[in-house]
This record gives structure tokens, C-alpha cells and sequence, in this order.
């Protein structure tokens, strides 16, 4: 390389190095704020997530409902589209007779085809 070729390599240098450092340090800033703003909203996200599940958890000790599944094991032990809810028992004060529960007999009695 000539030595006029290196002078002006040198005087770029002293031009566009100090812009780089300018860009460096307002990208820093700008990269270190973005990431301080994403992780308060992971965290305002975990925290409602959170709540939602307490709130959840409240209300299935209210009615007495059992949890969804999560995990495909879990999902693996009962027969796929059913669901188990546990109802609240239901007074039997108001029922006359719970032994009368068998279903009518027919009066229908078909005849034999060969008379």
C-alpha cells in the first residue's frame, strides 16, 4: 500500500470511528432500556398469571371442580372428551319414594308369527 493510500485510510478512520462510538453507546442505551421494559412486562405478566391462578384455584374450591389437565400423561389416564365434575349433593328431603326408580314394564307382548 502507498503511503498517500494510508493517509487517507488513517484520516477515514479518524472521521467514521468516533460516529461508531457515538452509535455504539445510543444503541446500547436504547438495547439496555428495551430489555429493562421487556423483562417489567414478563413480570407484570407472571404476576397476573399468578392471580389468575389463585383466583382459579378459589373458585374451584367453591364448586368443587376438579383442575383441567395439563400434561399429555395426565391426559393419557382418562378417555379423551370427557371431563370430570364433582357436583355439590343434592337433598333427598323432597323425594317420596327412592326405591321406585325401575323403569315401566312393557304391556306390549308381541305374537309368534307361526299360529
Amino acid at each position: 500500500m502507498s503511503l498517500p493510500d494510508r493517509a487517507l485510510n488513517n484520516q477515514k478512520l479518524r472521521e467514521v470511528v468516533p460516529k461508531a462510538q457515538k452509535l455504539k453507546t445510543r444503541l446500547l442505551k436504547q438495547y439496555t432500556c428495551h430489555y429493562k421494559h421487556c423483562e417489567e412486562q414478563q413480570k407484570l405478566k407472571e404476576m397476573r398469571e399468578l392471580e389468575q391462578e389463585k383466583e382459579d384455584k378459589r373458585k374451584h374450591k367453591k364448586f368443587k371442580i376438579t383442575p383441567p389437565m395439563s400434561s399429555p400423561e395426565e391426559k393419557r389416564k382418562t378417555m379423551p372428551g370427557t371431563s370430570f365434575v364433582v357436583m355439590p349433593p343434592v337433598t333427598t328431603d323432597n323425594v317420596r319414594n327412592l326405591d321406585v326408580l325401575e323403569p315401566e314394564k312393557s304391556s306390549y307382548i308381541p305374537k309368534p308369527d307361526c299360529i
